[in-house]
């Protein structure tokens, strides 16, 4: 008949995957999104910029998935301080976001005109993608290039490209 009971009672859990940790989003000054990811793995992940990769020497943010086939899949806690931005690191980030190309040039050459000294190595990396994403719209316009010049010479006059040899 329907609505039997069973014997012995079954007990079900709320099990979403025992061979590896569902996808999860982790937050501090930014939200990282963790994937699916196979227990006893490691993932790497770059430190979220805008949308912006960062490349070579990227601060990168890792987390294990560990467990068991028995008791399941669980997320160790993350490595991320590296994603802990310095305030003009996170502020070089934001103008990533503007939409307005040559707003975000302006707004870039604007922090890094202030004072260059400040430079960190980590600004240097987000200064050198977001002027390689710029590259195409700045080409056929004088006074764009003009501006993305002075962030060139803005960052040669500083100590960071010493200071990223260096590590």
């Amino acid at each position: 008949s329907t609505g039997a009971l069973l014997t012995p009672p079954i007990t079900v859990n709320n099990v979403t995957r025992f061979d590896g940790c569902i996808s999860e989003v982790t937050s501090f000054s930014s939200s990282i999104y963790w994937p699916e990811t196979n227990l006893g793995s490691t993932i790497e992940l770059d430190c979220p910029c805008g949308d912006l990769s960062l490349g070579e020497g990227r601060p990168i943010a890792t987390r294990t998935c560990s467990g068991d086939f028995i008791s399941g899949a669980i997320w160790n806690t993350p490595n991320d301080s590296v994603c802990e931005f310095q305030i003009q690191e996170q502020e070089l980030c934001d103008i990533t976001q503007i939409s307005n190309f040559e707003f975000r040039l302006q707004s870039l050459e604007s922090l890094v005109s202030n004072d260059p000294a400040d430079l960190s190595v980590t600004s240097l990396l987000v200064i050198t993608a977001a002027l390689e994403s710029l590259l195409d719209n700045v080409a056929s316009n004088p006074n764009l290039t003009s501006v993305f010049l002075d962030i060139i010479q803005n960052v040669l006059e500083s100590n960071v490209i010493g200071e990223a040899q260096r590590q």
